[in-house]
């Protein structure tokens, strides 16, 4: 088979001379480990997995920050919730599928609101301004979709930034939905929203409820 012109390397003529790797692999060594060292650091619960295959199961998140009622003075701090399983949810009023969760997610709320170990944390985002064409006014929005949908579920306000640093969410990451269990333990992350989603939160969700309220031993993992 002949070697194609394309794919020979130039050899030098000076036998005796000899290339110092030294320098080079050192810096593709150090180069190696600090992209390994930021990724470690940056990506923890965005590895791949969905729902309770999530890399991020069985983690602890810092969620020591204050979410502030949309409508409202009222603030909250995911700490103060210890002992309850918490439902988070991260969505946008722009979004689509986050607003065809959130009706979905009322009817949840209604059935389960005086449950004395369950919270359902909605927490409102705000518009990407990378998004071309869409309305910079993240309260009208909201205000509009609430309104006509006639929502009842607690909706929150990340003004720090500090939930969605947390859970690292981005704006194409809307909406997600995080499982707290009572000792704030990760028990899943769902990204996006389709139809049958609840259908595997929902279990889970009553798995945690029955370890929170001691009807059952749920080992940790």
């Amino acid at each position: 088979m002949q070697r194609s012109a394309a794919m020979s390397l130039p050899v030098s003529r000076n036998r005796g001379a000899k290339v110092d790797l030294a320098v080079p692999i050192a810096f593709v060594v150090a180069a190696a480990i600090s992209a390994a060292s930021y990724y470690l650091q940056t990506q923890p619960l965005r590895g791949e997995g969905q729902g309770t295959a999530h890399v991020a199961v069985g983690t602890f998140p810092p969620i020591g920050f204050a979410l502030r009622q949309w409508k409202g003075s009222e603030q909250i701090n995911l700490l103060d919730l210890h002992g309850k399983v918490i439902w988070l949810n991260f969505w946008g009023a722009w979004c689509n599928p986050a607003r065809q969760q959130m009706i979905e997610l009322d009817k949840i709320f209604a059935d389960l609101k005086d449950h004395p170990r369950f919270a359902l944390v909605t927490v409102l985002c705000e518009i990407p301004t990378s998004s071309p064409g869409l309305d910079p006014s993240r309260d009208l929005l909201a205000e509009e979709f609430v309104t006509a949908a006639n929502l009842t579920l607690p909706v929150y306000v990340d003004e720090s930034g500090d939930a969605r640093r947390a859970f690292q969410i981005q704006p194409e990451q809307y909406p997600t939905n995080v499982l707290l269990d009572a000792e704030g333990r990760v028990r899943g992350i769902w990204t996006a929203y389709e139809a049958g989603l609840h259908d595997q939160i929902l279990p889970e969700l009553r798995r945690w409820l029955a370890a929170a309220s001691g009807q059952t031993s749920a080992s940790a993992r």
